[in-house]
């Protein structure tokens, strides 16, 4: 799909998640089953050079009210130290620093949980899920 390749599958509780990749970042992109059975897109991650700059951009969203739907924590299989927000297209982005590096010898992994430490679901009200729907004829 677009290049990108399959980095790893993760599955905890309702979370049936495959992370790809298309360059040297661990993943980019991150595709779940939602909870009606369909495709659904849940998060683009966007990393950073620091980890002052994921604290500074925590900073922010909470000054300006974004929601935060996901506190600051780290994952098992990226090792990425991130939190998540909610963006006004209604999608989730993943920000965060140090994630693990990825290449052509990579082969993807399995894991059942999502993060070691932290990543506190927040605004249980907004859905991690984005369907995504089939082309219109």
């Amino acid at each position: 799909m677009l290049g990108f390749q399959l980095s790893d599958t993760v599955v905890d509780g309702p979370i049936f998640a495959h992370f790809y990749h298309v360059n040297g970042r661990h993943h980019s992109l991150a595709i779940a089953r939602s909870p009606n059975d369909r495709p659904a897109f849940l998060h683009l991650m966007v990393e950073v050079n620091s980890l002052e700059d994921v604290g500074r951009a925590l900073d922010l969203c909470e000054e300006r009210n974004v929601p935060v739907t996901r506190t600051l924590g780290c994952h098992t299989n990226d090792q990425m130290t991130s939190f998540y927000l909610h963006s006004p297209s209604n999608f989730r982005v993943e920000y965060g620093w140090g994630g693990l590096e990825v290449d052509e010898l990579w082969e993807p992994r399995y894991y059942d949980r999502t993060s070691t430490w932290g990543h506190k679901h927040q605004h249980k009200e907004l859905s991690p899920f984005l369907d995504i729907a089939a082309p219109k004829p």
